[in-house]
């Protein structure tokens, strides 16, 4: 397997050359030129491609400069008779000096089923103009002056925030593994601020949940939002396959912050959350017209809180481990039913 993704990755930037000394770049270009989506030949440099055929390979692979120096990559291939699907992003902003770029990259192998992560590494890319939106690009080992590797670089007809449609699209091409390619990263200017977002499914690999850039909407909780080091940060939503849904905050791939939990037969719940489990200030309305508003504790009431009957009664005061513990009961019209002091029915 692990042969495979070293052998996949290398397709993106492949070798096709002896190593020689690296060529002085003629002139310098800013990278504001080079910010945009673009895709790479497969053969060393070859500036024969135009219209068609440049529309054809961006089918295949895409490689994304965003404005904020990150880089992202799609690569989509038939290998040894297998599809496979490769996702590369950038875990920091890259450099961009003497038309270089240096970045540190993270890639995914998808094949079929399977899911792999490449450890992070620095990559260094010299740029060389041909001419308008068309470039020379080359590998260069980390000395820094030895080309490794050498491709053509074709400016795509795709916008940069179109990317995420036009992957979800299957980018119309003949290599597409369904289902696979709803797991590719992709930035979103949101706020005036870049990010990463994307699609992961979380799935048991090994005896352990995990989240995964693979899998099935029908089996697996599905992802969508915000995403650092591989799992869910910041802002986004989870699908469950029996129909709950959670929109808010997350944190390592955990449910943390605030977020709105639907469940399936119409219960909902509006607050806090900690280690996936309901923790801090929150209301749950349960669907036969149930109500608590108060202060919960790993999954538990536990603190200030109310607890409202559909006919109109009430609880208030302290709950401990979602039980009465200072407690007044009342009756719709204000009356005190009952009373509990720490944890005893008066």
């Amino acid at each position: 397997m692990k042969n495979i993704l070293n052998i996949s990755l290398a397709l993106i930037l492949i070798v096709v050359s002896p190593l020689v000394s690296r060529p002085d770049p003629v002139d310098l270009i800013p990278y504001e030129e080079v910010v945009g989506v673009w895709t790479l030949t497969q053969n060393g440099f070859d500036h024969s491609f135009a219209g068609v055929r440049v529309l054809e390979l961006c089918k295949t692979i895409i490689w994304v400069n965003y404005p904020d120096l990150h880089t992202g990559s799609h690569l989509r291939l038939k290998f040894f008779d297998q599809e496979v699907d490769v996702n590369g992003h950038t875990l920091e902003p890259c450099t961009f000096v003497d038309n270089v770029q240096s970045c540190l990259t993270e890639a995914v192998l998808i094949r079929k089923a399977e899911v792999e992560y490449e450890e992070p590494k620095r990559t260094l890319h010299l740029y060389e103009k041909v001419r308008e939106n068309v470039y020379d690009i080359s590998a260069l080992k980390p000395d820094g002056k030895t080309v490794s590797k050498q491709q053509t670089m074709y400016a795509c007809p795709v916008k940069i925030l179109d990317v995420p449609k036009w992957i979800e699209n299957d980018m119309e091409s003949k290599f597409v593994v369904k289902n696979s390619v709803k797991g590719a990263m992709f930035r979103r200017l949101v706020d005036g601020k870049w990010g990463w977002f994307g699609v992961l499914f979380e799935r048991k690999v090994e005896g352990k949940w995990r989240w995964q850039v693979i899998g099935y909407e029908k089996k697996n909780p599905k992802y969508s939002g915000e995403i650092q080091n591989g799992l869910p940060n910041g802002q986004g939503i989870i699908a469950y396959p029996d129909g709950d849904k959670y929109e808010g905050q997350l944190k390592n791939g955990r449910l943390n912050g605030q977020g709105i939990y639907t469940f399936n037969d119409g219960g909902i719940y509006v607050g806090q959350w900690k280690d996936s489990q309901i923790h801090g200030q929150g209301t749950l309305n349960w669907s036969d017209g149930r109500k608590y508003e108060g202060k919960w504790k790993d999954g538990t009431w536990n603190g200030q809180g109310t607890f409202i009957f559909p006919d109109g009664r009430k609880y208030v005061g302290e709950f401990k481990v979602d039980k009465p513990w200072n407690i007044k009961g009342y009756d719709k019209n204000g009356n005190i039913i009952a009373k509990w002091v720490n944890g005893k029915k008066q």
